[in-house]
């Protein structure tokens, strides 16, 4: 091999070497505890038990000596979920681009099916849609699970998943599975592949785009504001700020 070829592929190396990797927002760990994993079922959540009785949760020590999260499902009727909620989140994960979830998986090694994935608002702000993909149990196994945005949003085929309006993550199953264990470990959401930008749009976005321009909207007046104050009156007119008075001709604009 000439010496230009060698300079030429150890200079593509190095700059592979210095290209950033994807960016990754860490969602739980575990290392400190539960880190505001919860579980809600029919019972609980009707208030009619004290406490979840068809799934439960516990912070588990793994033999590389960290820590996971085992998801225990109860023999039963109803639904059952574990999850964590969202405040901010959303944001920062549109804003750092994200277009999946991963996440280490070990199941209990049965035929059994979880769902996992977010739960969001949809564009109306009111309603609450859950965007899921099934999780297989049949590997004991640690293994990376990848839920991409473009496959949660393909479950609801009628919903736009929209990651400012994030509600919570969660592991989703029943009654009927019980009894049948999960644990989960190291939840990350990252922006990857450069997908993101659908998904980081605001509900509003097509509003504010279609929205009139302000200098275009009528003038709405104020009444009483801002009175016989000179000052304030040129202010307000200087600004463009419409108001109006009871027939006082002084402080009409």
């Amino acid at each position: 091999m000439s010496r230009s070829l060698v300079v030429v592929s150890v200079g593509l190396a190095c700059t592979s070497a210095l290209l950033p990797g994807p960016r990754s927002l860490l969602v739980s760990d575990f290392e400190g505890g539960l880190g505001g994993w919860w579980t809600n079922d029919p019972g609980f959540n009707d208030r009619t038990t004290p406490t979840t009785t068809l799934i439960s949760i516990e912070r588990c020590s793994e033999r590389s000596g960290g820590h996971s999260l085992r998801i225990r499902f109860h023999r039963g009727e109803g639904w059952a979920s574990a999850a964590v909620n969202f405040s901010d989140e959303g944001d920062d994960w549109a804003d750092a681009g994200v277009g999946e979830i991963r996440l280490r998986v070990r199941g209990d090694g049965s035929d059994k099916k979880v769902t996992m994935g977010v739960q969001a608002w949809a564009d109306d702000l009111v309603t609450p849609v859950m965007f899921e993909l099934p999780v297989s149990l049949s590997r004991t196994d640690w293994h990376t699970v990848t839920l991409t945005c473009a496959d949660l949003e393909a479950s609801r085929p009628n919903h736009r998943l929209r990651l400012r309006s994030l509600i919570s993550f969660q592991v989703n199953g029943s009654g009927a599975l019980g009894p049948a264990d999960v644990w989960i470990d190291d939840v990350e959401a990252v922006g990857a592949h450069g997908a993101g930008a659908r998904f980081a749009e605001s509900p509003l976005a097509d509003r504010v785009r279609t929205a009139t321009a302000p200098a275009e909207l009528p003038r709405l007046g104020n009444w009483a504001y801002p009175g016989r104050d000179g000052d304030a009156l040129r202010q307000c007119k200087e600004l463009g700020i419409g108001f109006s008075s009871n027939g006082d001709s002084a402080v009409q604009q």
